[in-house]
């Protein structure tokens, strides 16, 4: 069988990869009632944040047991967020991970600012484009291993190629079916990378990140709110992640960092306030220092 994949959970991220395509895609061979229009969109802008969630699980443990079905499926992935899947692995793999929202994290939560919640995520959303941008151009940067350097010119080639066309079929109804989801999809990829670490600690083991622990959100976002666990074993398949933040992250994180709904966090924070959530107590985050050095 040509999909073989390593786990079977990822036939979830499969069929959710096939609903995004027929969102994007149906509106421009049928005509959409347009009451139903702004809830398709913003469907859809929901599945593209989706694909870049599966991109980014995809990219710290590769889905398939193949080498060339998974550069296939990167090229699967790339018309679907809107964005080339490889070019995540550098400022987020390379970059991110390295840092954990540190002084050197492209993607570090000072960038946000000050003011307004919403004011502050976008402002974010833009310095980190920027950052990236800057970053990935620097000598000293990490070469991409070699098979990923084959994938990228596909991939880009590939999202060339659908955008052409869709612009051929149906140019309005695809800037506003296809690009607007693109854009919230991606907005939202790199925003939620600021509610999982805003005011954490990214010098500590256990206290680098934020995590999102509602049953449903993960089902949705395959797990991604287990986010401490994920910066410690970043290559743990995404099915494993809560029981791994269970026996290994619960015990150590500090309380507040434990969240029940991503949803109502958003709200609360950024959508009705004008300030991060308090920073971690200074007596919690030398503690768990203190516990790092008796782990590691």
């Amino acid at each position: 069988m040509i999909l073989r994949l390593k786990y079977a959970s990822d036939w979830r991220a499969i069929a959710f990869v096939a609903i995004t395509y027929s969102l994007l895609l149906l509106p421009l061979f049928w005509q959409i009632p347009l009451i139903f229009a702004c809830f398709w969109i913003l469907l859809s802008s929901l599945f593209c944040f989706c694909v870049g969630v599966i991109t980014h699980n995809h990219m710290h443990h590769a889905m398939f047991q193949q080498r060339w079905t998974n550069q296939l499926f990167n090229i699967v992935l790339t018309p679907a967020m809107g964005h080339t899947a490889t070019q995540i692995v550098i400022p987020h793999n390379y970059n991110h991970h390295a840092s954990h929202g540190g002084a050197e994290d492209w993607s570090r939560p000072e960038l946000a600012g000050s003011g307004i919640g919403l004011v502050r995520l976008y402002r974010y959303v833009g310095r980190m484009l920027k950052n990236a941008a800057g970053g990935t151009c620097r000598d000293n940067v990490p070469s991409l291993p070699s098979y990923l350097e084959q994938s990228l010119p596909v991939e880009k080639l590939a999202l060339k190629i659908f955008v052409v066309l869709l612009l051929a079929i149906a140019p309005f109804k695809a800037l506003m079916f296809v690009g607007i989801p693109w854009i919230i999809g991606i907005f939202l990829m790199l925003g939620v990378n600021l509610i999982q670490h805003e005011s954490c600690d990214p010098t500590s083991r256990f206290n680098n990140s934020r995590n999102f622990t509602g049953a449903l959100a993960n089902w949705f976002f395959f797990n991604n709110g287990y986010h401490t666990i994920h910066h410690l074993k970043p290559t743990l398949h995404w099915s494993l992640l809560p029981a791994a933040h269970q026996e290994i992250v619960k015990p150590h994180i500090a309380q507040q960092l434990e969240v029940r709904s991503v949803f109502g966090f958003l709200v609360n924070q950024y959508l009705f306030c004008d300030r991060p959530s308090p920073e971690l107590p200074k007596e919690t985050t030398e503690e768990h220092r203190g516990l790092v050095s008796q782990i590691s």
